[in-house]
């Protein structure tokens, strides 16, 4: 039975990898909403992209300063006028 669940989840991961991402994911989100709720459960994910937004743009840009330099810019242009006294 074990061996016959090691191959199944081999073929599965082998021939259908973005379906079984995508099961995964879906039951992952379908139990963190049942049991925390909705609301936490996309500021949680909203929170984990930016992170990963952040973590991909240092990979890219290597450099600290630089680094913030962008996220300012971005955080700048997408402040509505009013706001961009600083």
């Amino acid at each position: 039975m074990e061996k016959f669940f090691k191959e199944l989840c081999s073929d599965l991961w082998q021939n259908s990898r973005g379906r079984t991402i995508g099961l995964i994911a879906g039951f992952v989100l379908s139990v963190a909403i049942l049991c925390f709720g909705v609301f936490k459960t996309f500021f949680v994910i909203i929170i984990s992209g930016m992170g990963y937004y952040i973590g991909s743009k240092m990979d890219k840009d290597g450099e600290w300063e630089q680094f913030l330099e962008k996220v300012q810019d971005d955080l700048l242009r997408l402040l509505p006028d009013r706001f961009r006294h600083w």
